[in-house]
């Protein structure tokens, strides 16, 4: 759910998997079915009806932070998983980054996100909603400068009543460099602020 422009749904046709989504903006879903001829559903989960226990697998990536509900968006998606099948998502990771930038961290984007995850917190929730979590992953990527920068151009254009700040897509080499040596160490914590969760649905006992 929540396709977005993301290159994904092609990439897993392409393995041999028979794909489909949900988006809510209407020109990504017109794009797919024109570009790609994959058909998504324009809407919410929950308008989709999809049948219950029909899909192997079902992916949410960067969707939980901005939505409103996303208990209810976990225990729609188990509706529609077969007992045993997988859960992919991605959230912020409320980690190191989030401790030590404070308000500042993209992760607490408000009034974008609603909501940010730490793995503590997502696993919790997987288990309250029928999955149980089997692996996961942190990216070696730090957002810390990419905070710094983000932060000072807000600050400058609150200065200026200007536009909120947008981000930036990549950072000088020497920042760029430091930013890679730092995601790894925090990897390797489990601390960095990308964060891939994989579950399954808990088969119910008698099935």
């Amino acid at each position: 759910m929540g396709t977005g422009n993301s290159p994904f749904l092609p990439l897993m046709r392409g393995k041999g998997w028979e794909v489909t989504g949900t988006e809510i903006d209407a020109g990504l879903v017109e794009h797919f079915r024109e570009e790609e001829q994959i058909q998504l559903f324009h809407g919410e989960l929950k308008d989709a009806h999809y049948e219950s226990d029909s899909f192997d697998a079902v992916t949410i990536m960067g969707v939980l932070e901005h939505v409103p509900d996303p208990r209810r968006v976990l225990e729609e998606a188990g509706l529609i998983v077969k007992p045993g099948g997988a859960l992919c998502l991605w959230c912020f990771n409320r980690g190191f980054e989030a401790e030590a930038l404070g308000r500042f961290w993209l992760g607490f984007d408000a009034p974008r996100h609603f909501y940010s995850f730490s793995y503590q917190t997502m696993d919790r929730l997987l288990q309250e909603t029928g999955f149980e979590v089997v692996g996961s992953y942190f990216r070696p990527l730090s957002y810390t400068f990419y905070t710094v920068i983000w932060a000072a151009k807000r600050a400058r254009n609150l200065l200026r009543r200007g536009k909120r700040a947008t981000y930036v897509s990549r950072l000088p080499a020497p920042l760029e460099l430091a930013s890679r040596v730092l995601g790894k160490a925090l990897a390797k914590r489990n601390s960095s602020s990308n964060m891939y969760i994989f579950a399954r649905k808990v088969t119910p006992v008698g099935k």
